[in-house]
């Protein structure tokens, strides 16, 4: 099985992903290319949705999805737009979930922070020395 490892820079499970637009319904990009871009991701085993910066959705020109209530730590409940966007692990070995809803809101720190919507398609294991793998 493919297994991609990591190390955790300040104690963090922060990786890079590849972000691509992703043909919503069947509809191509406007410059008929398909965009991706290489962000920062935080893997985040409490969330439930993947997010990504405002500013990169506009520059990949993600498709609109829906509306959608994101629901936060401590219970707040936020009315945010998702875009369509296929999320890719590794580079010359490489794992692509696809057709993912990505939640468009400001982030910290990293660019994108990946939930359990793309994060159960894979096996994660977390190490004592702060190491850490993926597996499919």
């Amino acid at each position: 099985m493919p297994t991609l490892n990591y190390n955790r820079p300040d104690g963090l499970p922060i990786i890079e992903v590849g972000v691509r637009y992703h043909p919503l319904k069947g509809a191509a990009h406007p410059s008929g290319a398909c965009p991706e871009k290489r962000v920062l991701a935080l893997i985040d085993t409490g969330a439930t949705h993947v997010v990504l910066k405002p500013n990169i959705v506009a520059s990949l020109e993600l498709p609109f999805a829906a509306n959608m209530n994101n629901t936060v730590v401590g219970g707040g409940r936020h009315l945010v737009p998702s875009y369509a966007a296929d999320i890719i692990f590794g580079t010359t070995t490489s794992f692509t979930v696809t057709d993912v809803l990505v939640l468009s809101q400001d982030l910290h720190g990293f660019d994108m922070l990946i939930g359990w919507d793309v994060l159960r398609f894979t096996d994660w294991q977390f190490n004592r020395d702060g190491s850490f793998s993926q597996t499919w």
